[in-house]
């Protein structure tokens, strides 16, 4: 699943409801990948880690 917010914003910095995704594709027990599309702004470094970090919050990522 290609997981991206709208606007070329970070995740959960844009008009997706990220509630409403976590929760349904936790309802469908998905635990496929997901593919992050997301910008790398100024700082590549610190913008995938913050779009990490919100995923891992979220999902539960296999080691």
């Amino acid at each position: 699943m290609h997981i991206k917010d709208t606007g070329g914003n970070h995740l959960d910095g844009g008009d997706v409801n990220f509630s409403a995704v976590v929760e349904a594709t936790h309802a469908i027990n998905y635990d496929g990948w997901l593919v992050l599309e997301t910008l790398a702004k100024e700082y590549a470094i610190v913008s995938a880690t913050g779009d990490m970090d919100f995923v891992r919050g979220n999902y539960e990522l296999p080691v």
